[in-house]
């Protein structure tokens, strides 16, 4: 009877006290380093993401950077670049699951200036049919039109 009490008391354990843990941070580099962090239960992934944001034309470059826990419908396929009228924005991540499997840095591919003949409309409006302003020629990996609307509570 004891070894059973003792074998349940181990059970219960295992299966409540163990989560995953990833390493915590956020920067406005291409990295970070940062301490680990015990994920909650529905987070069962790892992810290291960094976004670049590139204002066209020009060679002003912003960088972020995050790591810690993630659901794994957030673990989207990498890379992963828009074309916007003012500026590009691409994205590039690493999604694992064991713990602190996120440490280091990830990698943007080279850069993809050639053009791929896809053409999208484009435009930024508060006019909630925005009217195409001009054509974007898409670039590299670039192969779907996207539409985001954004809207502010007032």
């Amino acid at each position: 009877m004891r070894v059973l009490l003792i074998f349940c008391f181990f059970c219960v354990l295992l299966t409540t006290g163990v989560c995953l843990q990833c390493e915590y941070c956020r920067s406005n580099t291409d990295s970070c380093h940062g301490v680990p962090h015990v994920c909650a239960p529905h987070e069962t992934e790892c992810i290291t993401l960094t976004v670049e944001v590139r204002k066209v034309p020009g060679t002003e470059v912003t960088l972020a950077t995050y790591k810690g826990c993630t659901r794994p419908s957030y673990c989207t396929p990498s890379p992963m670049s828009i074309r916007f009228p003012s500026y590009h924005k691409r994205r590039v991540n690493k999604c694992c699951r064991k713990d602190l499997c996120n440490s280091g840095a990830v990698e943007f591919p080279p850069l993809r200036l050639n053009l791929n003949g896809m053409q999208c409309p484009g435009c930024f409006s508060s006019d909630p049919k925005c009217p195409t302003t001009e054509i974007i020629n898409c670039r590299g990996w670039e192969v779907f039109c996207v539409f985001y609307e954004v809207w502010a509570d007032e």
